[in-house]
Order: structure tokens, then C-alpha cells, then sequence
């Protein structure tokens, strides 16, 4: 449920404009625009931008170059050296539906995803009771849905009590 707004309706937004929403940005090649800001406002930064996203075209000189090396050397061309997913260790604490897929695309493309999970409240997603669907068990012989394997799959599941010092100690 959310509300349907045109672009000029959320363009004129007070809510938005209240909450300092919209940046005044100035790209070369665009020149001067309005548009979104930052996802977030806090008193402490959170988020650490390393640059602005590329124009169009910014890297093609690079990737073509590569790419005839790689042709020149006959061998197929691959992509340039840098950090890859398979280097990311990632700790998630997401449920439902957002949270799963988020973390299942990420360890499907290499990374190292741990999803932590408290005692007392476990994923919605993990809870038996989709009437129709076949129930699975986990090795601790604890029923769950099959709608949670498939929005969880290929991570790692670890169930922390974060209120405890030794959850948050092993955390």
C-alpha cells in the first residue's frame, strides 16, 4: 500500500521538501538539476560515498582497451581486476521476503552472507503454516517452510541472542 503520486505531485511534495529530500546536483554533460539526495539524514554519517556514479560512456575507453588486449592475446576477455563479490563477507540481520532476496542475490554472486536470527523471533518466512506447501526440517529437527528455503538459499543461517553479552560477544 502506498500512495500514487504523478512526478509533479512528488516533485511539490512538503513532505519530501521538509525533510530536505532534493539536491541540487551539476553533472558534465547534464548541466545543473534537481533531483533526489542521499537515501539518509543522520547526525553521524553513515553511508560512505566513494564518488558519484559514471556518466554514460565515462569508462568505455577503458573496457575497450581491455577487451582488445584480451582479443590481441587471444584469450577471452574478462573483466578488469578489482574487488569481486567472492571477497565480500556479509552479515545480515533481513526477513521476509526484501531481506532474504537481498541476501540470497548477494551470496549467489559470490559473497560469504551469515544470516543472524534471534531465538525469540525467528524470519516470518521460516514459520510453518503456508497451508498446501510441503514442510521441511532443519538438521535441529525444527519444522519450517519451504517458502523460506527458496527466498533463503545459498547463505548461512546463525541464531544469536543479541540481548545476551554472549550473543553480542560472539556477534
Amino acid at each position: 500500500c502506498a500512495p500514487v503520486n504523478t512526478i509533479l505531485q512528488v516533485t511539490r511534495d512538503p513532505q519530501l521538501a521538509s525533510r530536505g529530500f532534493w539536491a541540487d546536483h551539476d553533472r558534465p554533460g547534464t548541466g545543473p538539476f534537481r533531483a533526489p539526495g542521499r537515501p539518509v539524514n543522520s547526525s553521524a554519517p553513515l553511508l560512505n560515498y566513494r564518488r558519484e556514479a559514471p556518466q554514460l560512456g565515462e569508462h568505455d575507453a577503458e573496457l575497450l582497451a581491455a577487451a582488445s588486449a584480451a582479443s590481441r592475446a587471444s584469450q577471452p576477455w574478462s573483466l578488469p581486476a578489482g574487488p569481486r563479490l567472492g571477497d565480500l563477507k556479509v552479515l545480515t540481520f533481513g526477513t521476509a521476503i526484501a531481506g532474504n532476496v537481498s541476501a540470497t542475490t548477494l551470496a549467489e554472486m559470490g559473497a560469504d552472507v551469515v544470516k543472524i536470527e534471534s531465538p525469540d523471533r525467528p524470519d516470518p518466512l521460516r514459520l510453518p503454516g503456508y497451508p498446501g506447501l510441503p514442510k521441511a526440517v532443519d538438521p535441529s529437527g525444527r519444522e519450517f517452510s519451504v517458502v523460506f528455503s527458496s527466498y533463503s538459499r545459498s547463505g548461512r543461517t546463525l541464531t544469536l541472542d543479541m540481548k545476551s553479552p554472549a550473543g553480542l560477544e560472539t556477534f
